[in-house]
């Protein structure tokens, strides 16, 4: 549960850093639906990193599907349609990133650690449904993983 509600912070913390942004805004007054899909990219871009947390298995198990397919979907294509489809509505350049604590951790060019750790969390979690966000277990893991920023 509490991964549950640290993930859903997540979101909106991210939400609200990009709507906060002046350019953000500017396209939002002048495209309506550009709200829509940034709602959707942040809760979709912050799953792909931090899907991991939340509680109930199955969750992990779509976040693990989920994470396959976009890599390999980046790989192919080699961006992200939706960032330039709103790159391109709001007349931004167009290697623009959202505005939001994705785009923080991408900007330090090191967003596969994260993808890597992930993933290796999530199939723990799998064999192990009781290790949680909320396990100290977890955090033994973790620590030696990730690297500083």
């Amino acid at each position: 549960m509490i991964g549950t509600i640290i993930f859903i912070i997540i979101v909106l913390i991210s939400i609200i850093q990009d709507f906060v942004n002046k350019e953000t805004r500017q396209c939002i007054d002048d495209h309506k639906h550009i709200a829509i899909i940034t709602i959707i990219h942040h809760l979709f871009a912050n799953f792909i990193l931090f899907g991991w947390i939340i509680t109930p298995i199955w969750v992990v198990k779509l976040y693990l599907i989920l994470l396959i397919l976009t890599v390999i979907y980046w790989g192919t294509a080699g961006h992200c349609h939706v960032t330039k489809y709103v790159n391109k509505t709001c007349n931004w350049d167009t290697s623009k990133y959202f505005n939001d604590l994705t785009y923080s951790v991408k900007a330090t060019r090191k967003e596969w650690i994260l993808y890597v750790v992930g993933a290796i969390l999530a199939i723990f979690r799998l064999y192990n449904p009781t290790v949680g966000i909320n396990n100290p277990m977890l955090f033994a893991i973790l620590m030696p993983i990730i690297p500083p920023f």
